[in-house]
């Protein structure tokens, strides 16, 4: 049994099988201080129905019961203020800022997901812990007795251990880069867009892994056609080999020749890993599932002990799973001015925001969509200025500027702009404005200043 075609094997499995998930299509319009979300449903790769708690809860979040506009998909629509309903599951806001210029708005949404931060940092840190621990007394049953074994234990138990746990943050780091990037957010990309999403999530791994010592730049590429010419046993453990042998300090050839020997026959590795998976409490803990399993399930399969160690990297350490079946969102916004923050994909000609995201269950990152633009009051700003003069993130920092003023200033500074008109020189005009008491009145004096300087910039 070799180790790589059981890998490619699982991943072909993955990629190819059959999905099983339920679809979202969220399509969402502002409505003044409101959203108006339509939002239709159905489930994708098997005839089993969409979940029929999920449309009770929805049902009672719309008010009404759900029209059928295709066999098998269910759409809600209704009108919400604030906060956003949690249809699909989670948390968000929808909240504009207004003033007489124009307005903000924020739209931010979490969709299911696990925002406990430290639970996920925990358990990641305990899953590098045991993943440490079975490496280590896995090495000392084949080398407990060698005179060079406390030099590879101090290895194994002090910096190995220290950069599992580093590669789990930094995959995790990686994992949230992914969620937060536009270019994910579009429903189809190109091969130069894949591959520049990958190089910029995966890029701090392989200068920690290169840095660290355990592999060169140059070997990437080896790796690489390897694989491609599927010869990589003899890669694998000539690469561990040196990897243990240079981060240990053992020098000699001879040395490693003897005290690691035992890495040269990947068959022989993979059959020792085996039997010693077998005699672990996880593995005792899969044999208790699989018999509860065989009183339902008679011809249930025997769970191999390699799955002890797929759990504690995929599950545990890098939170990721092999057939995760996640549920997915398609979401439009209609904001009908282009945002100057967002993590969606802007579309210019249907002037919304897009989205297109799975939806972890659980254990992961939750999925999270945001978007922030401004509206400007095109009609009130030609009015007393003669000319659109504020808008996008100019418009943003004025109304940010302007909502901190006390009651008693946003009345002196509106009577102010209701009494300018284009028949007046603006310049002059805004520059005779008197901020009585400047040092208590700062923000009425940045207001000035960011209308002075939008003059010279249009």
């Amino acid at each position: 049994m070799k180790c790589w075609p059981l890998c490619l094997g699982l991943f072909a499995v993955a990629l190819s099988g059959c999905p099983r998930y339920n679809h979202y299509e969220l399509d969402l319009k502002p409505a003044g201080d409101s959203l108006e979300p339509q939002l239709t449903c159905w489930h994708v790769g098997d005839k089993e129905p969409f979940p029929a708690g999920q449309l009770a809860t929805a049902e009672q979040i719309y008010g009404q019961p759900p029209t059928t506009p295709a066999p098998g998909h269910f759409r809600f629509s209704g009108r919400f203020a604030g906060k956003t309903p949690q249809d699909v599951g989670g948390a968000g806001t929808y909240t504009t800022f207004n003033t007489p210029l124009g307005s903000i708005t924020v739209y931010s949404e979490r969709f299911r997901g696990n925002d406990d931060l430290v639970e996920q940092f925990e358990a990641r840190g305990k899953a590098a812990d045991r993943l440490a621990e079975l490496i280590t007394d896995w090495f000392e049953t084949q080398m407990g007795g060698d005179p060079n074994w406390p030099q590879v234990r101090q290895f194994l138990a002090g910096d190995f251990h220290r950069d599992l746990n580093n590669l789990s943050l930094y995959f995790w780091f990686a994992q949230a880069n992914a969620a937060d990037d536009p270019l994910l957010a579009k429903t189809t990309k190109n091969d130069a867009e894949e591959l520049a999403s990958f190089v910029k999530g995966s890029a701090r791994i392989a200068q920690y892994l290169s840095e660290h010592g355990y592999v060169e730049p140059e070997e990437f590429f080896a790796w690489a056609k390897a694989v491609s010419d599927n010869i990589t046993d003899s890669l694998v453990t000539k690469q561990v080999q040196n990897v243990v042998a240079k981060k240990a300090g053992l020098g000699d050839e001879q040395a490693v020749a003897h005290s690691l020997g035992f890495l040269s026959d990947l068959t022989q590795v993979i059959a020792s890993w085996k039997m010693f998976l077998e005699r672990t409490p996880e593995y005792d803990a899969l044999l208790r599932n699989w018999e509860e399993q065989k009183k339902t399930q008679p011809n249930a399969e025997r769970p191999i002990p390699g799955i002890v160690l797929w759990n504690i990297v995929s599950e545990g350490l890098l939170r990721w799973k092999l057939l995760p079946n996640s549920d997915e969102i398609n979401l439009e916004l209609a904001t009908g001015q282009r945002p100057f923050a967002s993590n969606g994909q802007w579309d210019e000609q249907g002037q919304r925001i897009r989205w297109f995201q799975p939806i972890d269950e659980g254990s992961g990152l939750p999925t999270h969509c945001y978007a922030v633009w401004s509206t400007p009051d095109a009609m009130f700003q030609t009015e007393h200025f003669g000319k659109l003069l504020l808008r996008d993130r100019a418009l943003a920092e004025y109304v940010a500027t302007y909502l901190v003023l006390t009651d008693e200033e946003k009345a002196e500074w509106d009577g102010f702009i209701a009494g300018l008109s284009p028949e007046q020189r603006l310049g002059p005009a805004i520059r005779a404005f008197i901020v009585k008491e400047p040092e208590g009145r700062a923000n009425l004096s940045q207001l000035k200043t960011m209308l002075l300087i939008a003059i010279k910039e249009t």
